[in-house]
């Protein structure tokens, strides 16, 4: 769905969280570090940086 879409930043965020949950977190930092990018623009910034902690 990302290749498909982009530019919504809500595809990358679930991107992250299934790198995450197979263990991949050089992958799911990438996700991550492009979404804390986008600052307040993306208004789950708060889920992004507790996952930014929790690597």
């Amino acid at each position: 769905m990302v290749a498909l879409d982009p530019k919504n930043p809500l595809w990358k965020l679930t991107l992250a969280r299934l790198y995450l949950d197979a263990g991949q977190r050089a992958q799911a930092r990438t996700e991550l570090s492009a979404l804390a990018a986008l600052g307040r623009e993306f208004k789950q910034q708060d889920e992004v940086q507790k996952l930014l902690r929790d690597l």
